[in-house]
C-alpha cells in the first residue's frame, strides 16, 4: 500500500475499473485507461494512486484522478484507511488560499455527482462553487458565455459512456444543496494537513497562523 494508507477497502472503485473494461469498443477513445473515458484521468489501479506531489494538495490525501490540468481529486485519508467513508477533495492550485474544497463525503457520492452532468467540470467547485451547485442540481441549466469553456456540457458520445457505466454501477444522480455543501466544508476542511510548501506560498508573513479557513458558498 502507499505511504499514507495501509488499508484499501473500496469495492465500488474496483467495480468501476471492472465495468470500464466493458465499455463498448466504439465508444472507447482511451483504450489504455478505460475509466478515463468518463472525462477525467482516473487511476486504473492502487499502484497509480498519487501521494501529494504539488504544494496545494493536502499531506493526508491520496490522488485518484485529475482533469489533466489543474484539477485533482483525492481521498482524505483517515486512520491510514481508504474506504467507502473516505471523503473526496477537489484541489485546484490556481485558486490560491481556497485551493481545496470537499466535493463529496464518499467515493460513491463523487460518482453520483459527476454522472449527473460532467466529471471534468467538477473542478469548478473550486473556482465558482455557487455556479457549480446550480449547474449540477438542475439538469436544464445551461452555461453562459463565461462558463462555456468549463466542461459543463459533454458530447453525446461521452454521455453514452457515462450512461453505460452509470447503469452498470446502479447509481442514482446526486446534487448538494448549498447548506449541505457548506456543512461538508465545516466538517472536513479542518482535518486537512497541508505541506510546508503550502504555507510558504499562502502565508504573507512568517508568523501568520498556519490553519485553514473554512470556505463556504454565500447565497
Amino acid at each position: 500500500m502507499g505511504k499514507r494508507f495501509d488499508t484499501f477497502d473500496l469495492p465500488l472503485m474496483e467495480e468501476l475499473w471492472s465495468v470500464a473494461e466493458g465499455i463498448p469498443s466504439d465508444l472507447l477513445k482511451n483504450r489504455t485507461s478505460p475509466a478515463s473515458n468518463l472525462g477525467i484521468y482516473f487511476a486504473d489501479s492502487i499502484e497509480e494512486f498519487r501521494e501529494p506531489d504539488d504544494w496545494c494538495i493536502p499531506e493526508n490525501a491520496v490522488t485518484f484522478a485529475t482533469t489533466g490540468g489543474d484539477g485533482h481529486f483525492s481521498f482524505l485519508v483517515q486512520n491510514r484507511r481508504i474506504d467507502s467513508s473516505s471523503p473526496v477533495i477537489v484541489t485546484a492550485g490556481a485558486n490560491g488560499d481556497d485551493a481545496n474544497w470537499i466535493l463529496a463525503e464518499s467515493f460513491e457520492d463523487f460518482l453520483r455527482i459527476g454522472f449527473s452532468r460532467s466529471f471534468f467540470a467538477l473542478e469548478q467547485f473550486v473556482f465558482a462553487p455557487a455556479t457549480a451547485l446550480k449547474a449540477y442540481a438542475d439538469p436544464h441549466w445551461q452555461p453562459g458565455q463565461r462558463e462555456r469553456s468549463c466542461g459543463y456540457i459533454v458530447s453525446e458520445e461521452r454521455r453514452r459512456v457515462m450512461d453505460f457505466v452509470f447503469e452498470q454501477l446502479d447509481l442514482t444522480p446526486l446534487a448538494h444543496t448549498v447548506e449541505e455543501f457548506n456543512a461538508l466544508q465545516a466538517r472536513y476542511i479542518p482535518l486537512l494537513e497541508m505541506l510546508e510548501e503550502y504555507w510558504d506560498v499562502t502565508c504573507v508573513y512568517p508568523d501568520d497562523p498556519r490553519e485553514l479557513c473554512v470556505p463556504s458558498v454565500v447565497t
